[in-house]
């Protein structure tokens, strides 16, 4: 029997008799905590005349982990199995499952470790990831992704083992269409600030729901179960104008869905018509990028229609465009026009232009514009209303 002495940096061993008593310290653990840390190494050492072993226990506490893995696993991977993202089948397939520990069970397995001088060995975490991962995808049927899941699985086990579970699915990018079948509609939320102008949060402003916005909203809301959706809009118009063709395109961004198919086509009767569609982040610019057709209704609010040239004057507007957004010249483009006399004071006018010229100011002229139907008259014009007949997305090239 060999004894090993420490004297500093030196370790020096020594034969030592047959009646020289040791003191026994067996170390019980787990079969998990067995099967990481000694399948390929010793089991037992001699050291500062203490005589260590390791013995696998299936009934005492393990001296390494405590039994989290007998007392946790089924459990958890029970509750993952049957929460409500993985009983709708329409979820995805990929998902990811990480933990959180408690530190004291770091500590103890590389005290362990060092003195056993276990080196190079996976850790209590990634051997608890790897049972939970592989027991859930053995029932689900679903594969493990780190880099981009459908499913973010994060499990936080405090010092008693209580734990609890946190859900992120992959965010949902939606490309939406909307028309609009009613006059007086608003686009976006009309917020009332009732605390001397100060910035609010979102619950302490009261709005109005009857918006294309809160109709889009509470139909995700129920369709997703996110608490969190985003609506990125590529252009607006009056409320009392209307939205016809296959609509104006917006881009949804639904954080942490609980349901990922979204049904595809929403409408109430006369007043709203939705389509949804999931897209990916690399197309969305394009989307940005489209024509309008539109039909306006013009008046002459000082003076008449007569011996004004509309034909001629009209067709002034087609080309260049440009005007002023916080200081910042846009140009944009017209590519066609057409009008219709209704009486001395009326007429309507059709354009096909680029989204996002601004239709009363162009009509108008109160901003700078140029060219500008009021300047080319030379009489004060106004908008009354315009109606999107139709957009129209625009190729790869902008063409």
């Amino acid at each position: 029997m060999v004894l090993v002495k420490n004297y500093g940096k030196n370790i020096n061993l020594h034969k030592i008799d047959n009646d020289y008593k040791l003191n026994k310290y067996n170390i019980l653990i787990c079969k998990y905590c067995n099967e990481r840390n000694f399948r390929f190494t010793k089991k037992n050492l001699i050291r500062f005349k203490t005589s260590v072993k390791i013995i696998i226990s299936r009934k005492n506490e393990c001296h390494i982990c405590n039994n989290l893995f007998q007392k946790t696993i089924n459990t958890i991977q029970n509750d993952i199995i049957n929460s409500h993202y993985f009983i709708k089948d329409n979820q995805g397939k990929k998902i990811d499952i990480g933990t959180s520990l408690p530190l004291f069970l770091f500590e103890k397995e590389d005290n362990l470790r060092s003195l056993f001088k276990i080196k190079g060995l996976p850790n209590i975490k990634n051997h608890y990831n790897n049972i939970l991962r592989s027991e859930i995808i053995k029932v689900t049927g679903y594969s493990i992704d780190h880099l981009n899941p459908d499913i973010r699985i994060q499990v936080f086990i405090d010092s008693q083992f209580n734990y609890s579970i946190k859900y992120t699915t992959r965010s949902l990018l939606l490309l939406g269409n909307y028309n609009k079948y009613k006059r007086g509609l608003g686009q976006r939320f009309s917020f009332n600030n009732t605390h001397n102008n100060k910035k609010k949060d979102h619950e302490e402003n009261q709005y109005s729901h009857f918006t294309i916005e809160g109709i889009i909203l509470e139909y995700l809301y129920v369709q997703s179960g996110s608490k969190n959706i985003k609506i990125a809009w590529s252009g607006s118009e009056d409320k009392n104008s209307l939205v016809l063709g296959n609509g104006r395109p917006f881009i949804v961004k639904i954080d942490s869905p609980h349901i990922r198919n979204i049904q595809q086509i929403f409408e109430i009767k006369g007043k709203i018509r939705l389509i949804f569609q999931e897209v990916q982040i690399e197309d969305i610019n394009k989307y940005y990028q489209y024509k309008i057709q539109i039909n306006t209704l013009i008046n002459i609010i000082e003076d008449n229609l007569d011996e004004v040239d509309l034909e001629k004057i009209v067709s002034k507007l087609i080309g260049d465009i440009r005007f002023q957004i916080n200081n910042k010249t846009i140009k944009k483009k017209i590519y066609s026009t057409s009008f219709k006399i209704i009486d001395n004071k009326n007429f309507e006018m059709k354009l096909l232009l680029d989204n996002g010229i601004p239709i009363k100011q162009l009509i108008g002229g109160k901003e700078f514009i140029e060219p500008c139907l009021s300047k080319l008259i030379n009489k004060k014009c106004e908008c009354l209303f315009f109606d999107i007949d139709e957009v129209i997305l625009n190729n790869k090239n902008g063409n």
